[in-house]
């Protein structure tokens, strides 16, 4: 079966299907007892989270669509400065900008308004955000 093999075997085993992945769960999983697990994770996430959303929403007067202290979650939104009668393409011009800046951070348009959508992985700590907010602020919105 494979190539050369009729129409349908030539599709049997696709390129893009490469296990290798699958090779790195054990060691996956071998990181994460180094590193503390589940648990620590969620108590860097709520306190980078909650670190992030003081310094962004400081740096631009602005505060944060909800209160990151109520969420469980690791990422939130928090508003960018300007005024309202922002549109989804004034957000994806912002996003684009920040992305251009070295900055991936996704911009979004919520009641008239651009927000960043800030998140926490295990690699964050505050540094990433006062990037962010640097970023923001050459932007000059």
């Amino acid at each position: 079966q494979g190539h050369g093999e009729g129409f349908a075997s030539s599709f049997l085993w696709r390129g893009n299907a490469d296990y290798a992945s699958l090779l790195a769960v054990p060691e996956v999983a071998a990181w994460w007892a180094r590193v503390g697990g589940a648990p620590r994770f969620a108590a860097h996430a709520k306190t980078t989270l909650a670190a992030a959303v003081d310094h962004l929403a400081g740096a631009w007067y602005t505060e944060p669509l909800v209160d990151a202290a109520a969420s469980a979650s690791t990422m939130t939104l928090v508003r960018l400065p300007g005024n309202g009668g922002k549109t989804a393409a004034d957000s994806k011009t912002v996003q684009d900008a920040l992305f251009e800046r070295f900055v991936e951070c996704p911009v979004k348009t919520v009641g008239g308004h651009s927000y960043v959508r800030v998140s926490v992985g295990p690699y964050n700590d505050i540094d990433d955000f006062t990037r962010l907010a640097e970023a923001v602020r050459d932007l000059r919105l």
